[in-house]
């Protein structure tokens, strides 16, 4: 077997899109209606495990959640916690297009810092749409290779949820 890989992910984003959310839903699978603002940053970690789609060996992997702080502008604070993050999870509320609009600018923020880093995009809380799939314009990602996809997301429901960040620990465990 392998040893544990070590992987550091962001969640970016502004404020009140659902990062913490998100997190606490993966991590313990739980959920709180009630509104706490992150400040700083606030780590958690997940153990995961996987079969490697090249060798079929099981591969151990320790996931290092940041959960960053929300902002439309990225501080240069916020900019020492994304140092040697290999991915990061972008997060945008489907009821508020302005959130929707900043996500590429999140991009661009941790791309700058880390280049070779990957990303998905969760377009949160679908949970509220007026109707099914009815939500603000998505946001098309052509000639950003680095970002694997982009999932419509519930932290309340649980929709996507592992499937979100699936997408990202796969690649960064088993590229």
């Amino acid at each position: 077997m392998n040893n544990t890989h070590f992987k550091k992910v962001c969640l970016l984003g502004d404020f009140a899109v659902g990062k913490t959310s998100l997190v606490r839903r993966y991590v313990d699978a739980q959920f709180s209606d009630e509104y706490l603002s992150t400040v700083g940053v606030k780590i958690s970690r997940k153990h995961i495990e996987m079969t490697s789609r090249k060798t079929g060996e099981l591969l151990r992997a320790q996931v290092i959640l940041w959960d960053l702080e929300g902002s439309t502008l990225l501080a240069s604070t916020n900019e020492s916690y994304l140092k040697g993050a290999a991915g990061a999870i972008v997060v945008g509320d489907v009821t508020r297009q302005d959130t929707i609009a900043n996500i590429k600018t999140h991009i661009t923020a941790f791309l700058r810092i880390n280049p070779n880093g990957f990303l998905v995009v969760s377009y949160n809380k679908s949970d509220l749409m007026a109707g099914p799939r009815s939500f603000v314009s998505p946001l098309s990602f052509e000639g950003h290779d680095r970002v694997l996809d982009s999932i419509v997301t519930s932290a309340k429901s649980g929709e996507h949820i592992e499937h979100l960040f699936g997408v990202l620990c796969r690649k960064l465990v088993d590229p």
